[in-house]
Parts: structure tokens; sequence; C-alpha cells
């Protein structure tokens, strides 16, 4: 597997429905969470965020912020906040 980064970023990541892409999006995220970056999670899909949750262990820490309204204006409006200053 391709070992990514935050100098990797930014990154596209997109698939057909089904082929995989949610997970490896979250594989890459929860890498990048466990390195210790931090990082604002969104998702539209409610399964994509558990599998993040789950992938780390529950513990968001302090650098970790999930979005859970699935509303795109949202999460635009707390990236704004928080890393576009």
């Amino acid at each position: 597997m391709i070992a990514f980064n935050k100098n990797d970023l930014p990154i596209v990541i997109h698939g057909e429905e089904g082929s995989g892409a949610s997970l490896f999006f979250v594989k890459l995220v929860v890498t990048l969470a466990k390195a210790g970056n931090p990082l604002t999670f969104w998702s539209a899909y409610p399964m994509a965020k558990n599998e993040f949750l789950k992938e780390l262990g529950g513990d968001l820490g302090q650098q970790i912020t999930i979005v859970e309204n699935e509303d795109p204006s949202l999460f635009l409006k707390i990236s704004e906040q928080n890393y576009l200053k």
C-alpha cells in the first residue's frame, strides 16, 4: 500500500459506488490521524464515520473534529474557522 502523509495533501479520492473508495479514504485519514495530524473528518456516509471511529478505537484526541452533519456547507464553515485562517 502507498504510505501517504500530510505532504501529499491535498488529495482527491473518488470512486464508483461499491469500489472501495470510501474505505480507502477512511484508512488514509486514520493513518494521518494516528500520526498526530490535526484534521476535520466529514463524510456523507454514516458508515464511513463509524469505521473511522472504530479504526481509532474511539480516541479522537483534541486534534480531530468530526462533522456530524452531512451538509457540505457546514464542513466548509468549520474548515474556514479551523484551517483557512
